[in-house]
């Protein structure tokens, strides 16, 4: 049987902890919008955390780690940032003309 690099599982939680965190913050954007229970929010925290954890849990200060934290935070934002700015409904008519 061969064993998976440690690396290996490191970048797969960075990938998930990027997506994770992208969800929360569109989550968060929701909770004040349209009055969503904070479980919703609650959960994508938890694994946005368990996710961080696990990248930073060995060695908290190299490369992965430090890009995984700046790329989680962009992510985060860019969930606020789409929420809030939902993309404008294309008017047909106005199509059909050009």
């Amino acid at each position: 049987m061969k064993h998976i690099p440690v690396q290996f599982l490191r970048i797969i939680l960075a990938a998930l902890a990027i997506c994770f965190a992208h969800v929360l913050g569109r989550a968060i954007v929701r909770l004040r919008r349209y009055r969503l229970p904070y479980s919703r929010a609650l959960a994508w925290i938890l694994r946005t955390a368990v996710c961080l954890f696990g990248v930073l849990w060995k060695r908290p200060f190299d490369p992965t780690s430090l890009v995984t934290l700046a790329l989680a935070a962009l992510g985060f934002v860019l969930g606020l940032f789409i929420e809030r700015r939902p993309p404008q409904p294309v008017d047909v008519h106005q199509l059909d003309n050009q």
